[in-house]
């Protein structure tokens, strides 16, 4: 919710194979997304935090044995999603 648009939209799903969110938000730049897991990385300054919370959400889907999926368009929006049977 903090990087989606004043009055954007926002999916959620979740099913016995997924967890997925979807915003309209600012999106990722393209070379931000293979890092931007990392600890302390943020991919922007458009509003305050430290970088942490995709960093948390990381380690717990692989301390769950789970898979983790981030696509995202500068402008148009991010998808995350948390797979966990194939």
């Amino acid at each position: 919710m903090k990087y989606n648009r004043t009055g954007g939209s926002m999916e959620i799903s979740l099913t016995s194979q997924y967890f997925r969110i979807k915003d309209s938000g600012v999106g990722i730049a393209q070379k931000e997304l293979a890092t931007i897991q990392e600890r302390f990385k943020r991919a922007n300054s458009i509003e305050g935090g430290f970088g942490i919370g995709l960093d948390i959400v990381h380690q717990v889907v692989k301390s769950y044995g789970f898979e983790i999926t981030i696509d995202s368009k500068t402008d148009q929006g991010t998808e995350v999603s948390v797979t966990w049977q194939k």
